[in-house]
């Protein structure tokens, strides 16, 4: 007779929480918090390039003007410190002055944010902007990342991580899997180190959004970390991966760089610059009842994703728990969401993908 009452309770209780919408979930983290979507404009920008002053084919005026025709409104030139110049390429104004055959260009006349830059390159590759320094090769990860974190206003990430790493090794440091970054991120804050690329000119490295959603698992809601969709030009490949912001004011240098910061941008990535993108118009999150919704253009699938799981023989996969344009996360029990959107045949090469960064959840605490 107890085993009979403690089932009917126990039943009573699944139907209770199923009748007040699940789990008692809450959102806690939005990277798109604040924006006004209906006065925002998207400005596409290209933040990890490289020109002849180390080892690209185009000069620096060149790759300014090859992006302005592409339409893009912000440009970092990061080129690599481990080329003899002790310098960098910077301000866009001066270029005549670097090499003979250079030729200046105004950001301003052609309504563009010039951002200084450059590629760390001695060791595991990181992209830094708002930043001048060619430290040399005697400086290793954790003496960049605290140069960029001693300097007013740098921001850093980890370039193109597929290059050098595997799930269980690393063909050239034994020490470098995915467990390798989680100290990084644990002891360097967001102002420091923002996040991962995960696209990397035509998405070389995919394997780089396993390495994504593991980092996230590890430290979402408490810790984001961005993923950025960039070119890596050196002469080709212009165009195809890139990073959209969302801004008022598409001039406002100040603003884009807080863009970063927030996570108010979007990670895309393309075979083919002819090719449309899935376009995120407005994100609608309603707290009260639990949802996020995707509201878009020029999509074929919506997927929610969180976590990583093991597909066999070592081989990790990121895990899709949810399609469509509408998310219930009272429904799941989850640290973090992040969306990919879609276009193409799935399973094509020639897929087209639009990336928000992740939302962030926890347990609502008992009034």
């Amino acid at each position: 007779m107890k085993k009979i009452y403690l089932f009917i309770l126990s039943l009573a209780l699944v139907i209770t929480l199923s009748a007040c919408g699940g789990r008692n979930t809450e959102l806690v983290y939005n990277p798109y918090a604040g924006v006004d979507w209906d006065n925002t404009t998207q400005i596409n920008a290209a933040l990890h390039n490289h020109t002849d002053y180390s080892d690209g084919d185009y000069m620096p005026h060149e790759v300014v003007d090859i992006y302005k025709d592409l339409g893009f409104t912000a440009l970092a030139i990061t080129d690599h410190d481990n080329y003899p110049p002790d310098d960098i390429v910077f301000p866009w104004t001066e270029f005549a002055s670097f090499r003979e055959g250079y030729e200046n260009r105004d950001p301003e006349a052609l309504e563009m944010i010039a951002i200084p830059g450059i590629e760390y390159s001695y060791h595991h590759h990181m992209t830094a902007l708002y930043i001048d320094h060619q430290p040399g090769q005697a400086y290793d990860e954790r003496d960049l990342f605290d140069l960029i974190g001693e300097t007013e206003d740098a921001l850093g990430w980890f370039a193109h991580p597929g290059r050098y790493w595997e799930f269980d090794s690393f063909a050239q440091r034994d020490d470098i899997a995915m467990e390798w970054y989680v100290p990084y991120f644990e002891d360097y804050p967001l102002e420091t180190l923002l996040g991962i690329e995960v696209f990397s000119q035509r998405d070389r490295h995919e394997t780089d959004r396993v390495l994504w959603d593991y980092l996230l698992t590890e430290f979402m809601p408490d810790r984001p970390v961005y993923g950025f969709g960039v070119d890596d030009f050196h002469g080709t490949y212009a165009g195809y991966s890139y990073t959209t912001h969302l801004m008022n004011d598409p001039l406002d240098g100040d603003a884009f760089r807080q863009t970063l910061l927030d996570g108010h941008f979007f990670a895309v990535s393309r075979i083919n610059n002819d090719d449309p993108v899935p376009i995120i118009e407005k994100i609608i999150v309603d707290e009260e009842n639990k949802t996020i919704e995707i509201v878009a253009s020029d999509y074929d699938r919506i997927h929610w994703i969180s976590g990583i799981s093991d597909a066999g023989s070592g081989v990790y996969v990121s895990e899709i728990i949810h399609e469509g344009a509408v998310f219930d996360y009272s429904d799941y029990d989850l640290s973090y969401i992040r969306v990919e959107l879609q276009a193409g045949s799935e399973g094509s090469s020639f897929m087209r993908r639009t990336l928000t960064q992740p939302f962030g959840f926890a347990e609502a605490e008992d009034e």
